[in-house]
């Protein structure tokens, strides 16, 4: 039994309920049996029959514990975690290595081949998955975070995070914890999305935070990630850590990894061009900061035409305005040949 913390409220009602259902780990054990539990979540007096051998991650005395990367036994032994060598990084990881560690010395599993098999292992995708460097902002994909402990032990591993991705479902789950942190963090720009993101963002400022303006609804991951590229700092990390689960929105976690591996491959930092009727242009940045998104600008002024403009790539060339001209490439070339094309400037914000 690893952890027990709030989560599939929206299937079991309360959180008692739930923690009661995973209690059911350790309540058919017979006496001979083991039990591998966090320090923090032993079973009470009475309810469980087996061997009970608790795990610690945090410095809380127990009868495994694993500290800077060293698992300590309760026989005086100890294992040095290969982190330098394997796929599978932060505190919480350290602490399953610790688990599955001390089962496979009991098993009579040697240290060597315990090493072996860390070292090759793969992890599954969606779980802190490096997706690599573009335009000097490193992507991480941690779309399997469904609750706010999840996505704090993520920002703890990653501590170069500039940017993170958060929101989903709506489930009741209590968010103040991870509010706090994000309050007390680094991070810069903490993005909000769907339901739960604007549930965060109230309570947020509600509690209040510091620096509130890090906070930011955003609607939904395609504008969150356009909001990323654009504001995260070179060098720098945007995780998806979304700390919500992702049903009526996406069909499973997986799904919603998926979609933000291909935005964060496909969606260039966009701009837009609005030629209206009467011979005005507007040119400016598309993101939900400024909430423009190219249906809402056809609703709100009827004969728009729209180019978006990829900054520093080339996009495949759009005719407007009747086929008088092709405005392509960057913001700055865009603006340009919308002067030099109509005799008109670009109209700031607003």
């Amino acid at each position: 039994l690893l952890n027990i913390f709030e989560e599939h409220l929206d299937h079991y009602g309360t959180f008692e309920k739930y923690r009661a259902a995973k209690e059911n780990i350790y309540r058919c054990q017979e006496a001979g049996d083991f039990l591998f539990c966090n320090i923090h979540d032993l079973p009470q007096k009475g309810t469980c029959r087996s061997t009970v051998i608790s795990v610690s991650g945090d410095g809380t005395p127990a009868d495994v514990t694993v500290a800077e990367g060293v698992v300590h036994l309760p026989d005086g032994t100890a294992y040095t975690i290969p982190a330098d060598c394997i796929r599978l990084h932060g505190k919480h990881n350290a602490f399953d290595i610790a688990v599955v560690y001390v089962i496979a010395a009991r098993s009579g599993i040697t240290d060597e081949t315990f090493t072996d098999a860390l070292i090759s292992y793969e992890p599954l995708p969606h779980r802190l998955q490096p997706l690599g460097e573009i335009d000097g902002i490193r992507f991480y994909d941690d779309s399997i975070s469904t609750i706010g402990e999840t996505t704090m032990r993520a920002l703890d591993t990653l501590p170069d995070t500039d940017t993170v991705l958060i929101g989903g479902m709506e489930r009741g789950i209590d968010y103040t914890p991870l509010i706090r942190y994000l309050s007390d963090s680094p991070v810069e720009h903490i993005l909000l999305m769907e339901a739960t993101g604007e549930r965060i963002y109230k309570e947020a400022m509600a509690l209040p935070v510091k620096r509130p303006e890090r906070f930011e609804t955003v609607g939904n991951l395609e504008n969150a990630v356009a909001v990323a590229k654009r504001v995260t700092a070179k060098g720098k990390i945007c995780l998806l850590s979304p700390a919500a689960a992702s049903y009526g929105i996406f069909k499973n976690f997986e799904e919603r990894g998926e979609v933000f591996q291909k935005l964060h491959l496909t969606m260039q930092q966009a701009f837009f061009v609005l030629l209206l009727g009467n011979g005005v242009a507007v040119v400016g940045k598309l993101d939900e900061r400024r909430a423009f998104t190219a249906d809402r600008v056809r609703c709100v002024v009827g004969q728009i035409q729209l180019i978006l403009c990829a900054e520093d790539h080339a996009v495949p060339a759009v005719v407007v305005d009747e086929g008088r001209k092709v405005l392509n490439g960057t913001f700055d070339a865009a603006a340009a040949e919308a002067h030099d094309t109509f005799g008109i400037l670009p109209v700031d914000e607003g």
